[in-house]
């Protein structure tokens, strides 16, 4: 995959580069990294984000997000790092170096598995409300946790382990509000090792309890027109919780 570095901050891009030539990439496309001074953006209702990525795919189901990127060139996969992110750049690289990682594993997912990104992706933008507020953190959700799992993964594979864990130690003795202090604790006991089964068998069993109240929430979302993903791409909407998954999920594979 080719990549380009936009960087309308005018930051240094050590960083940046460091992670792209240690990442492992999709071997098609084109990848553009934007290196923002602009504030975190809230999309959706959601955010704000540190960090973005769009696959050009799927972005008639994020047009404010896809429009972020557009003004910069063709891309066919996006990543932003906004302003709160590349503030870290200085003190600590390292979990820069993990924002970026974190986003690229997106990247991977939506190139190599889309059916996996697309299921992932319903799956964290209605699990809240599925669960009764049983599951508000969609950091939990596995396709977070994956690239949780890649960031920290690369930011010890560039820095080492203890580097990286005083960094995030410093970071949750920083933190301001209780969600960022318990965030960068979180980060400093996950197992970076990556799972061995499938995204999309971990996102079924994730799902699995509260599938009944998603299949109805995807179903009303589908006759109402409200969600652009689930109108554009999903054709059979009680078989995306099937394990192992029927066909007729995804119309544009």
């Amino acid at each position: 995959m080719s990549y380009v570095i936009e960087n309308p901050a005018g930051v240094d891009t050590t960083v940046a580069e460091q992670v792209l030539q240690s990442a492992r990439l999709p071997e098609d496309g084109r990848l553009m990294v934007l290196l923002s001074p602009k504030h975190a953006p809230s999309l959706g209702g959601g955010g704000p984000y540190l960090g973005l990525m769009v696959a050009d795919r799927f972005r008639h189901c994020a047009p404010g997000a896809a429009g972020i990127f557009d003004p910069f060139g063709e891309w066919d996969y996006a990543v932003g790092l906004f302003q709160e992110a590349l503030d870290y750049q200085h003190d600590h690289p390292e979990y820069l170096t993990f924002l970026l990682a974190h986003e690229l594993d997106h990247v991977v997912v939506a190139a190599e598995t889309p059916e996996d990104w697309m299921l992932s992706d319903l799956v964290h933008n209605y699990v809240r409300d599925a669960s009764g507020d049983e599951i508000v953190d969609h950091a939990a959700t596995p396709e977070e946790v994956q690239a949780d799992k890649a960031g920290k993964a690369t930011a010890i594979s560039i820095y080492g382990p203890d580097p990286v864990d005083e960094t995030l130690r410093q970071l949750e003795l920083a933190a301001d509000t209780g969600s960022r202090r318990q965030r960068f604790r979180y980060l400093r006991a996950l197992d970076p090792t990556p799972d061995a089964t499938s995204l999309g068998t971990r996102t079924r069993h994730f799902g699995a309890p509260f599938r009944d109240q998603l299949d109805k929430l995807w179903s009303e979302a589908k006759t109402s027109g409200s969600d652009p993903m689930i109108d554009a791409l999903v054709t059979d909407i009680e078989a995306l919780l099937d394990d192992p998954p029927r066909s007729g999920g995804e119309e544009n594979g």
